[in-house]
C-alpha cells in the first residue's frame, strides 16, 4: 500500500510541475503601461463580449505585475495585479510594454 501511495504522489508531482514551472514563468514579467490601458473583469476579449466590465484604468508610467499569462485563437491576455492588490485583465495590442 505504500508504494503504490509513493507512487501516485510521484506522478502527481511531475504532473504538475510543467503547470507550476509555467506560472513561475509568467510571474517573472511586469508590465510598463505606456498610455492608458483599460483593465477587464474577464479573459474574454472585450471585441467579443462587450458585456466584459472594466473594473480599473491604469494609466501611463504604471507598473502592474503579470500573475498569468494566456493565449487564444488570436490573441492574448495577461492577469495582471493591480496596485490595490485587486486581479484583472488586459489584451496585448494595448498601450503596454511586457518586459
Amino acid at each position: 500500500m505504500k508504494r503504490v501511495t509513493l507512487i501516485v504522489a510521484v506522478v502527481a508531482v511531475l504532473a504538475t510541475t510543467p503547470f507550476a514551472v509555467d506560472i513561475f514563468r509568467d510571474q517573472q514579467h511586469r508590465v510598463i503601461v505606456r498610455g492608458s490601458v483599460q483593465v477587464y473583469q474577464t479573459p474574454e476579449p472585450y471585441w467579443r463580449d462587450s458585456s466584459n466590465p472594466v473594473v480599473a484604468t491604469a494609466t501611463k508610467h504604471d507598473t502592474l505585475r503579470v500573475m498569468r499569462i494566456r493565449y487564444g485563437k488570436d490573441f492574448m491576455v495577461i492577469r495582471v495585479k493591480l496596485e490595490n492588490g485587486h486581479q484583472g485583465y488586459i489584451f496585448y495590442g494595448d498601450s503596454f510594454q511586457l518586459l
